[in-house]
């Protein structure tokens, strides 16, 4: 297989998985973001290697190592969009996620409010006959 190919498969993947972990990022399946987070780190060294070996093939074919530009610019440009896409996304459910947080925390607060109004009245009220 030419370096051409190979680097065109890796980015094809490298869109796959930047999809699968579009969907798993809105549905909160954070275990799923993970595994693609994992997996687009190790296709990262293989596509720095295909470069570099498809822009030696370019030489060694006497053409401009540029034509790496020109070839892939477009693919890319796609994914840096869908990295960004994805990041938005993530900022978003964390910021969701920290609003529900600071609810909850809200909610836990007045149940201990309410609990100590009537834990501390139960007890003057046991004390008073005492």
């Amino acid at each position: 297989m030419s370096a051409f190919q190979e680097l065109s498969d890796y980015y094809r993947e490298w869109r796959r998985l930047s999809e699968l972990e579009g969907a798993a990022i809105r549905d909160g399946k954070w275990p799923e973001v993970q595994s693609c987070q994992d997996a687009k780190f190790t296709l990262q060294s293989n596509i720095m290697l295909a470069t570099e070996m498809f822009q030696s093939e370019l030489v060694k074919s006497g053409n401009d190592p540029q034509e790496y530009d020109r070839q892939f610019r477009g693919i890319v440009a796609e994914l840096i969009q869908l990295e960004e896409r994805n990041g938005k996304w993530l900022s978003e459910q964390k910021k969701k996620a920290t609003e529900e947080s600071e609810r909850l925390a809200r909610t836990s607060s007045n149940l201990r409010q309410v609990r100590g109004a009537y834990v501390h009245g139960a007890r003057t009220h046991w004390n008073s006959y005492s």
